[in-house]
């Protein structure tokens, strides 16, 4: 037998077989898509959000997401100015261990003032995880200063949550598994998925369409994006008497794509580091003052020299 529940969409909202575990779906895009699947955890006890389009995913907060091209996930991501503007989920179980998880390109965020476990840096934003336990009163707050945050999840412990975004009317863009591993999805001018991607924008599938009796050439999908590449410069417009130290100078991984070649991509971002690290060493560099050593000889009135 199943117990099942609905939201007033008739979308599904939590599920369960007799003696099996509960999964449980969050549903946004004006309730058409869902964005997070959740095993073994209740509706009540997740939240989810990529700030992608009308629905905040069982969170609670004020504020307009913004786009941004380098969002892990869909095209928007979410600023956390000040307390003004935190982001809450009541409601929740005060002897649970909640797990809450986001990725950050700059600012500083808090979660129940935990100490966050951080993963990896991907194209300048990286991963953290904050292990919640007993939340007072339930309620668990994200909060921060100028924090850009991404992505942000909500589950119990011992649930396993992935999710997904969407370009409506297109198909999914991107799917988040419960190690946070993000697949990309793109698709041509008539809507068919042709390259799926890894969270590196590697390409792991392709696929080729073509009508009866004609040849399609695959290439004209493909899209490389360039490696992260970095350069060390000194700086040397310190002036008399100072000398400059190292900077280096870094391109994030896929800031520029090429529909030649993996090379074509890389030799782009190469050149930036080529053109700019100088110009970014004079400007973040420091300068240190030349010590030079001086002796100096004292005669005395006995004619004996005396060294300082």
């Amino acid at each position: 037998m199943n117990n099942n529940s609905y939201d007033s969409f008739g979308n599904l909202l939590e599920q369960q077989k007799d003696n099996d575990v509960k999964q449980s779906f969050i549903w946004d895009y004006k309730s058409s898509y869902p964005v997070a699947q959740v095993v073994n955890a209740p509706v009540s006890d997740i939240a989810y959000t990529s700030f992608e389009s009308d629905g905040k995913g069982n969170w609670s907060y004020t504020g307009i997401p913004v786009p941004d091209d380098t969002a892990p996930t869909g095209r928007k991501i979410f600023k956390i100015v000040s307390t003004a503007n935190n982001i809450t989920k009541t409601g929740l179980g005060a002897t649970t261990t909640y797990i809450v998880s986001y990725w950050k390109k700059s600012g500083t965020v808090s979660v129940n003032s935990t100490t966050p476990a951080t993963g990896k840096t991907i194209n300048g934003w990286t991963y953290y995880e904050h292990k919640v336990v007993n939340p007072s009163g339930g309620t668990i707050t994200v909060s921060g200063t100028n924090g850009i945050i991404d992505e942000l999840r909500l589950y119990p412990s011992g649930a396993q949550m992935t999710t997904y975004t969407y370009d409506p009317l297109i198909g999914m863009s991107s799917q988040c598994d419960p190690n946070n591993r993000i697949t990309y999805y793109e698709y041509d001018s008539f809507s068919r998925l042709v390259l799926e991607r890894d969270q590196d924008k590697n390409i792991i599938r392709q696929t080729c369409y073509n009508y009866a009796g004609q040849v399609e050439d695959c290439q004209v999908w493909i899209r490389y994006y360039n490696q992260e590449k970095s350069g060390m410069a000194t700086r040397n417009n310190c002036g008399a008497g100072k000398t400059g130290s190292q900077v280096t100078y870094m391109v994030e991984t896929a800031k520029y794509v090429s529909v030649i070649s993996q090379a074509d991509a890389d030799n782009q971002a190469q050149a930036d580091v080529d053109a700019n690290k100088q110009a970014y060493a004079n400007a973040n560099g420091a300068c240190t003052i030349i010590k030079i050593p001086v002796t100096l000889k004292n005669v005395g009135a006995e004619g004996n020299d005396h060294f300082y």
